[in-house]
């Protein structure tokens, strides 16, 4: 009985400690590209010539200010989606689908409503995973109320 209880308390830790680590890396790649594109497309539109050539102080300010920001929001986020949204039963594919919806989201997001983005991705994110729990639900044994 024992020994089952370390089993369970040690995959829990280790659940929780991949759920903080994956939730920051992620938030940082998020937040980098939609610190980037929030201020890049602001200042020079889609332009890349002239004075608005990209540069490593620019990339730089994007990766570490907007990084930064989109790990602390993340790591709250990933918590709610993965125990919350997903209760803890999601498919590679479905965390795939629901990163790769936050890095776009959060990219078209920056560039259209600026640093508001840092607000709304989260909730993109949530949404996002809210679709995909509902997608993986056979249609015949979906509850109207839960769903």
């Amino acid at each position: 009985m024992t020994r089952r209880v370390l089993v369970v308390a040690f995959r829990t830790v280790g659940e929780l400690a991949l759920l903080v680590v994956g939730s920051i890396l992620v938030g940082w790649v998020v937040g980098t590209a939609q610190h980037f594109f929030a201020l890049r497309v602001s200042a020079c539109g889609l332009r890349l010539s002239g004075s608005c050539r990209i540069t490593a102080d620019e990339c730089l300010l994007a990766l570490f200010e907007g990084g930064l920001i989109g790990a602390l929001v993340a790591v709250p986020t990933g918590l709610v989606v993965w125990y919350a949204i997903l209760q803890r039963k999601a498919t590679v594919a479905q965390v795939r689908t629901v990163v790769l919806g936050s890095i776009a989201g959060g990219s078209v997001l920056g560039a259209a409503v600026s640093l508001l983005s840092i607000f709304f991705t989260p909730l993109l994110t949530l949404a996002l995973a809210g679709v995909v729990r509902v997608r993986a639900i056979p249609p015949g044994t979906r509850d109207p109320v839960r769903a």
